[in-house]
């Protein structure tokens, strides 16, 4: 039930006013309050609500000339809001250059090897510096690990599970020189030897590095430690320091042999043959044959004063006649050009010197000719025979003439660089200061080799 008040004013009259809570006043507050002619409450009221409404104005108003003043900065500054941003501290992940060279090893390959895991290790067990271990499964049971120290040097490389001759490989890529036998030895003495912990058992030490092998309880380990600044693998077909200064002393040898030779053979050829002599480019010499000289369908065949005629320079000495048939000469020196042509040094009654692209064939009598054939090469040959005095006498008169120079020879890829230059100076300075070297040259000269 509703309640109302009743008011009686003196002029207005009477008026019945409800009791209780009014919807409109709480919606519409003093325009209610002006409606029912509340002025002073009215007003009251208003001025309550624009204080409240100043208020809001004023907070919006200071929030945009902030962002208006911001936009202006960023606006007018733009490398200052670029140099504040924080720098991305997430590291890039590399693979190290060592790493990468094991992961590229036909040993690697051949056995199946895959990286398993990684994990970084403490630096208070291992030393200062950041340490890296690499752990591998393989197909073939093995197993490896790498320790890299500062991404760049390697720490250990262990290889697990393995048998001697794996184990003698693995060795083998990192050490060229290393004495295999002993090596082989010690291999054989350790691999299976049961023990507590690998470090604990005697290395076997190469060059500063040291190489342990013993069996622990998760299968056999060889482990090698190299010596500080270990960085960089031989390549897998390169030679040892050893084998490298061998295989110089054969190649160096084999100039040198190569330059006496043609010594020898043109002082003996100089005084009978002078267009042979005067002609300077490499040549094979001939043991001095009996020939019957021929071009089917030719006249006659020029001869020239070197290998080549006109299209190199060839100068023609005069012409041998075919018309009565073969002409008998005689044949000392070889030549091969470009194309496969060959060209002989030919001695004929009244002439001598170099006849064009000749090959021996024989005719229905059994004659034997040089016919002009580009396609083929010559008949097997004998090597001229030169005397034991006669090389001597050369070889101590001017032996430093045939040395090769260090630029002229033809490298063997195996040879590493750093023993090139050090195995071709130790060879030149043992052949001019002993007379060993000298007797073994002339020795393997006369000796065919």
């Amino acid at each position: 039930m509703k309640t109302f008040q009743v008011y009686k004013h003196p002029i207005a009259g009477i008026e019945a006013v409800k009791v209780g809570f009014s919807f409109p006043a709480f919606f519409f507050g003093w325009i209610w309050m002006f409606l029912k002619k509340l002025w002073a409450l009215g007003c009251l009221y208003l001025l309550k609500q624009f204080k409240y409404l100043l208020i809001i104005l004023l907070g919006l108003s200071i929030l945009s000339c902030g962002s208006d003043s911001q936009d202006k900065t960023s606006k007018s500054s733009p490398k200052s809001s670029q140099t504040q941003k924080k720098p991305n501290t997430t590291p890039i992940q590399t693979t190290p250059e060592f790493i990468e060279q094991i992961q590229n090893l036909a040993f690697y390959k051949n056995y199946g090897f895959y990286l398993d895991s990684k994990w970084a290790l403490s630096s208070s067990y291992y030393g200062p510096g950041k340490h890296m271990n690499y752990n591998y499964d393989s197909s073939s049971s093995m197993g490896m690990e790498v320790v890299i120290k500062n991404g760049s040097t390697a720490e250990t490389i262990s290889l697990s599970n393995s048998n001697p001759e794996r184990a003698l490989e693995f060795v083998q890529i990192f050490f060229k020189d290393i004495d295999n036998n002993k090596l082989k030895s010690y291999i054989d003495e350790n691999l299976n030897k049961s023990i507590n912990q690998i470090y604990q058992t005697t290395p076997f030490v190469h060059e500063g590095h040291e190489i342990y092998a013993g069996s622990i309880y998760y299968g056999n380990t060889l482990s090698v430690k190299p010596n500080s600044g270990y960085s960089q693998i031989p390549k897998e077909n390169e030679l040892g320091k050893k084998d490298s200064h061998n295989l110089i002393n054969k190649m160096v040898s084999q100039e040198f042999i190569k330059n006496l030779d043609k010594s020898v053979k043109e002082e003996q050829l100089s005084k009978k043959y002078p267009i042979l002599s005067a002609y300077q480019e490499d040549y094979n010499i001939l043991p001095l044959t009996d020939i019957y000289l021929f071009y089917e369908g030719l006249n006659d065949g020029p001869i020239y004063d070197r290998p080549g005629a006109k299209v190199y320079g060839a100068k023609e000495l005069g012409r041998v006649n075919f018309l009565r048939g073969s002409v008998k000469a005689k044949v000392i020196a070889h030549k091969e050009l470009e194309g496969g042509r060959n060209y002989f040094y030919v001695i004929t009654r009244d002439l001598q010197g170099w006849m064009g692209r000749p090959y021996i064939m024989s005719n229905k009598r059994g004659d034997e000719f040089f016919m002009p054939n580009p396609l083929t090469g010559e008949s097997v040959r004998k090597a001229l025979k030169i005397s034991n005095t006669q090389v001597k006498k050369v070889f101590e008169s001017s032996y430093n003439e045939f040395i090769p120079s260090y630029e002229s020879i033809l490298w063997d890829n195996r040879i590493p660089e750093r023993y090139r230059r050090e195995g071709y100076d130790m060879y030149v300075n043992a052949l001019r200061e002993g007379y060993r070297q000298h007797e073994s040259l002339v020795n393997s000269y006369l000796g065919g080799n």
